[in-house]
């Protein structure tokens, strides 16, 4: 299994495999023609935001856009992708450092929370992320099997030597006319042989063919013994479709989470072919929104924090109905006033004309002050980008009107904190 790293916008081109350097990639001609395959297959409309056709010297190439994750194409070549991010103190330290930001944001990431890790890992950021995210599921099917493995009654069908359950008339005559000591049955079995269990066992059979760490192959070992009696899936979407989550099945639900990531089914990649392939992915916006959002709570726990309210409209009447909701990634209460606030994962410079900040970005945070702060004489909005070498304090504030406010303000992703002043 070969395993390359490019970082966030980096390129992927088509060549002998070899890593040229951090923005830049080689992969064979199949995996390059998987990858092309995807994101211009109608089966995958969203393939466009996470990979787009470009040039690099002369030659085709599939450019990252601003995800981070693993993808695995069908030879087997482990591509992960890592944020660009620039604290790192050492060259040799980049990649680790890149890694261990990545997983302690995915630690605060709503749709998928990461509490559970093993925060040794995180601190090292060495490990591959494909490791770490086998590591993490195989963690939780741990805890899985600690609260137990639920059983359901199945219908079972079956030619025994004794009466069981109920006579299955039509085939007894067809079966056994010949064997009356024989009796074909059908009855209720209290069995593991159901949809959850049966997935399961499908991913750790994928994950035990992906690791290659001694400890993450043992506990495959060790899990698929527990599960040795029951079956895998034979069709995944029809067995997520008869998962339903309730009080005696609350504690698979993050297993389920993973499952449905590993087999593929919130891939952002369809598959192709036989062989089955992982994609993780994750959006840089929203873990960044997430990660702010989180660390702001304790930064600062005098202050109300809501994230993706949407209680205002763009559009206030249109035949009776109000249309376009407007969700600021953070509104703030403190002392009586509100504050909107909206986290961009963009580089801006102070040194660049109009510090690099889109226009659009502006625009956007505008409609949200005017909307949800209307009420307000003074009606202040926060733009909050990473921190970098050329953005390291806020920048001085911006009129726009009648007492509205811009504040543009940076957030050290390694320590976590909003710089206010």
């Amino acid at each position: 299994m070969h395993r390359l790293v490019v970082r966030e916008y980096g390129c992927i081109v088509s060549g002998t495999p070899k890593q040229i350097g951090k923005d830049l990639i080689n992969v064979c001609a199949e995996d390059f023609a998987y990858l092309k395959t995807a994101i211009t297959s109608e089966e995958s409309d969203d393939m466009g935001e996470l990979l787009k056709l470009c040039t690099k010297h002369g030659h085709e190439a599939l450019q990252v856009q601003n995800f981070a994750g693993i993808i695995q194409t069908p030879r087997g070549t482990i591509i992960e992708i890592l944020p660009k991010v620039y604290a790192a103190s050492k060259e040799d330290d980049e990649e680790a450092h890149a890694r261990r930001i990545l997983l302690t944001m995915l630690r605060h990431f709503r749709a998928l929370p990461f509490k559970q890790s093993d925060t040794a890992l995180l601190a090292q950021g060495k490990i591959p992320l494909m490791e770490f995210f086998i590591g993490h599921f195989l963690g939780q099917m741990t805890r899985l099997i600690k609260y137990g493995i639920r059983s359901d009654y199945v219908v079972v069908e079956d030619n025994l030597t004794y009466l069981k359950g109920k006579l299955n008339l039509t085939a007894h005559i067809r079966k056994n006319v010949a064997h009356k000591e024989h009796f074909h049955v059908r009855f209720d079995e209290f069995l593991p042989n159901r949809p959850e269990n049966r997935l399961i066992k499908s991913s750790l059979l994928l994950v035990a063919s992906l690791t290659r760490t001694t400890a993450n192959q043992k506990l495959c070992r060790e899990h698929l013994f527990t599960f040795n009696d029951i079956p895998p899936s034979t069709n995944h979407a029809c067995d997520f479709h008869c998962y339903r989550s309730d009080r005696n099945m609350a504690h698979y639900d993050e297993v389920m989470m993973w499952c449905r990531m590993l087999l593929g089914g919130n891939s952002p990649l369809p598959q192709f072919g036989k062989r089955q392939c992982i994609s993780l992915l994750f959006p840089m916006e929203k873990l960044f929104e997430d990660y702010v959002a989180a660390k702001l709570k304790r930064q600062q726990p005098n202050w109300q924090i809501s994230t993706q309210t949407s209680t205002e409209h763009l559009i206030q009447n249109h035949k009776r109905r109000k249309l376009f909701k407007l969700k600021p990634d953070i509104l703030i209460r403190e002392e009586g006033r509100q504050v909107v606030a909206d986290t961009k994962w963009k580089l801006i410079s102070t040194i660049k004309s109009g510090y690099g900040i889109s226009q659009s970005d502006l625009y956007q945070v505008y409609a949200y002050g005017h909307k949800y702060l209307s009420s307000q004489d003074t009606k202040e909005v926060i733009l909050i980008y990473p921190m970098t070498g050329e953005f390291m304090r806020p920048l001085d504030p911006f009129a726009f009107e009648n007492g509205f406010i811009l504040r543009v303000l940076p957030f050290d992703i390694e320590a976590g904190h909003l710089q206010l002043n």
